[in-house]
């Protein structure tokens, strides 16, 4: 049975430039779940990746070729309609650092599954579970 974990968005992103995120989120031993604002942030910084890859020389990158691959992730991603009692109890413990991660955080308290995450600002939340790519690494091997 997979394990099943919240995706922030900067394991996505990772994934999306070929990085050690990639071949976590295609290990069938797991699955992942985020919130919809979570790919909506994902989606905006899409112009940027291509910007960079350009200037790195890498023109084969097209913001259409980013989206594509972004959504051929396997990733399921759930509206406020799932997780909105959650909300102001995330609003509460995160609102003031960092008002975009309250949807993942409302999504995370409840599914109570632990979230898959590199940004700091979650590490003083008691109440999840947060995991690293580098934990997910070991655990593949």
């Amino acid at each position: 049975m997979p394990r099943t974990l919240i995706v922030d968005a900067n394991p996505l992103l990772s994934a999306l430039l070929g990085g050690a995120a990639l071949p976590i989120l295609c290990d069938p031993g797991f699955r992942f779940l985020t919130a919809e604002k979570t790919t909506w942030e994902v989606k905006r910084y899409i112009p940027t990746i291509v910007e960079k890859l350009k200037a790195a020389g890498k023109t084969a990158w097209t913001e259409a070729r980013l989206e594509r691959r972004f959504h051929q992730l396997p990733v399921a991603a759930f509206g406020d309609d799932f997780y909105g009692s959650f909300l102001p109890e995330a609003r509460r413990l995160i609102g003031q650092r960092d008002p975009e991660d309250v949807d993942l955080l409302a999504l995370t308290l409840h599914t109570k599954l632990p979230l898959w995450t590199e940004d700091r600002d979650f590490d003083s939340i008691p109440e999840i579970v947060v995991v690293r790519t580098s934990e997910l690494i070991e655990v593949q091997r």
